[in-house]
């Protein structure tokens, strides 16, 4: 069986995810038209470019962890939020002290709306943190499901905002910080008992810190769209090809000694097993079942 459950679950979410941004995008077009949306994208701009630098990686490198050591889930969560409230004061006051050199000259009574927005920065690097996590340990269930909480809350709160017809910009702010905050609440109260019990040590945010590099995905969006996959199907240029980039010209030996660690390590050969749920064979590297999701049972204990 090539195309399991969990593909389809995950090809239904994005269709999902896809059909909610068009309607997201048709219901502000209509309720604040070209101006108000324009300034609307203005104000949403930096804070969500502030709130990627602020990941600086670590969602990544936390993945990583995760799915190597599936067993440390509760300390690596625990890492991953004293790692976030470690940072979020760092790059909110700075987004809040630069806002009015970034906002174009003639979009400065936008200011404040801005720095409102500015609230995105602890929502967003604690919502892709926690998301990270299911990534890693492969809960494609419960990942897809929390990815597509947040365009469902948008979307329920925007149509409320144009129900009742306060169609200004700043009530479109609020329905995206609600929106976060409502993602926010619900990973939290998922992950309540890993933040209870789990041990937050210093060297694994050390870690965390120096394995994340800030970087940027150039050309992420050319192939999201049906008319950018035919078109770079057709023209197969390598200007339009998705490339990772790193912020910093710094950081690039080391990101290329991560990929060439990556690259060139040995694999870890692990048994299959045979899931106790569905019956199919599952690779060794594998902890949670791909047919059915079924976590793979813990070794007897000796």
């Amino acid at each position: 069986m090539i195309f399991s459950k969990a593909n389809f679950e995950t090809l239904s979410t994005s269709l999902g995810i896809q059909a909610c941004g068009a309607a997201t995008g048709i219901i502000t077009a209509r309720f604040l038209g070209p101006v108000a949306r324009g300034e609307l994208a203005t104000v949403i701009l930096w804070p969500v470019i502030f709130s990627n630098m602020g990941l600086m990686g670590c969602n990544w490198v936390l993945a990583r962890e995760v799915a190597r050591n599936p067993v440390g889930e509760c300390d690596w969560v625990a890492t991953a939020m004293a790692v976030a409230l470690s940072v979020i004061p760092v790059y909110f006051f700075a987004g809040y002290f630069l806002m009015p050199w970034l906002l174009p000259q003639d979009k400065g009574y936008l200011l404040p709306v801005a720095r409102l927005c500015l609230g995105l920065i602890p929502l967003d690097i604690s919502n892709q943190l926690l998301l990270s996590v299911e990534h890693g340990l492969m809960r494609w269930r419960r990942y897809n499901l929390l990815r597509l909480s947040y365009f469902l809350f948008y979307l329920a709160l925007i149509g409320l905002i144009g129900a009742t017809r306060r169609t200004q910009v700043r009530w479109f702010v609020s329905a995206f910080l609600a929106s976060h905050l409502l993602t926010l609440a619900v990973r939290l109260w998922i992950q309540r008992n890993s933040l209870v019990t789990g041990k937050r040590r210093m060297e694994d945010c050390r870690h965390l810190l120096r394995a994340g590099i800030p970087y940027f995905v150039r050309n992420s969006t050319t192939q999201q769209s049906i008319v950018g996959g035919l078109a770079t199907a057709l023209f197969p240029l390598p200007e339009f090809w998705p490339a990772l980039c790193v912020l910093n010209d710094e950081d690039y030996p080391h990101a290329m000694e991560l990929l060439r660690a990556a690259r060139d390590a040995a694999p870890v050969e692990q048994a299959d097993w045979q899931c106790a749920k569905c019956g199919e064979t599952v690779p060794g590297n594998f902890t949670s079942c791909w047919n059915c999701e079924e976590q793979q049972p813990s070794p007897p204990q000796i």
